[in-house]
């Protein structure tokens, strides 16, 4: 990140002048630039120069959606020109508003929140959108007999060991949601990217946007808890939040039936994104521990009640 080159673009063609900055990583080796201006903050996010310029215009495009469906999250920012995205040597970036808050961890957690995503999903469903373009990954299966991982090691043994198992999840999950509708779901709907402020709740970041399904968000979210903290008792008090939040709506059995097989589905999938570049990312002891943790999650779900 030239941070000067991108500062001095910023304060040139957006009538922001930059007091301060601090760069934040990201997943995929990407990172992002947090600055303050007169006691106001921006993310300025960046994407690989060969991104799909149609698909970060699409993306502007379901950020101010959200913000006239009635969504609180992130703005996108534009210049003085009305661009919403500027191009630089190294990549192209987009300068979104920062919602002001904590972010949420696992002993935040409570019905509110759960609540709160129910809300913009009820607002999401009306957004009407463009099929073709949006991103549907939703019946993409996760793994065949062939998808076996090369690389031998305890994790991949145990991936190896559960392809019958992630084969019948994935075919569970197809007759569960065939001919469902679907709406626009946030993707990445986990702890890093929901803030608390005053007492309530923010999704932001929906960079991940697609079409889906409402238990997907809320699988992503209890995924997350299961692997944010080693604290049985924190987790022991979300996943009840959860509980008593879920088993108050309508046709609540099948409800959580359908989180539960989405837990394991976006599992196997965040678990098997990681295939390809196994061999240079097990050399990061974290990553692989993480790993773990998603089948860790996959048989919990498989084998207890104790989740939800």
């Amino acid at each position: 990140m030239k941070i000067d080159r991108i500062v001095q673009y910023i304060e040139n063609n957006y009538e922001i002048k930059v007091d301060d900055y601090k760069v934040v990583p990201r997943l995929m080796f990407r990172e992002s630039l947090r600055i303050k201006s007169n006691e106001r903050q921006y993310v300025v996010k960046k994407y690989p120069l060969a991104t799909d310029s149609a698909c970060l215009a699409d993306m502007v495009e379901l950020y101010a959606e959200l913000e006239r469906c009635g969504v609180t999250t992130n703005k996108v920012l534009r210049s003085e020109a009305g661009a919403p995205v500027f191009e630089l040597p190294d990549g192209k970036y987009v300068i979104f508003t920062f919602v002001p808050g904590v972010t949420v961890n696992a002993g935040m957690v409570n019905e509110l929140l759960f609540q709160t995503i129910s809300e913009i999903h009820g607002r999401t469903k009306n957004i009407l959108w463009k099929e073709t373009n949006l991103p549907d990954d939703s019946t993409e299966s996760s793994f065949v007999p062939s998808y076996a991982w090369d690389e031998i090691d305890d994790l991949t043994e145990r991936v190896n060991g559960s392809v019958q198992l992630l084969q019948k999840i994935d075919q569970e999950y197809d007759r569960a949601f065939r001919n469902r509708e679907q709406i626009i779901v946030h993707g990445d709907c986990t702890l890093n990217n929901i803030v608390v402020s005053n007492g309530s709740f923010y999704l932001i970041d929906f960079d991940n946007y697609r079409l889906g399904f409402p238990e997907e968000d809320f699988a992503n979210l209890l995924n997350s808890i299961l692997y944010s903290t080693a604290d049985s008792e924190v987790k022991s008090e979300a996943m009840q939040s959860a509980r008593s939040y879920f088993h108050g709506i309508e046709n609540s059995d099948e409800f959580v039936y359908k989180v539960k097989l989405c837990m394991q589905k976006n599992a196997s999938r965040e678990l098997y994104k990681h295939k390809e570049n196994y061999r240079y990312l097990r050399r990061t002891p974290g990553t692989v521990q993480y790993l773990h943790g998603l089948l860790d999650i996959i048989y919990r779900v498989e084998e207890s009640d104790f989740i939800l």
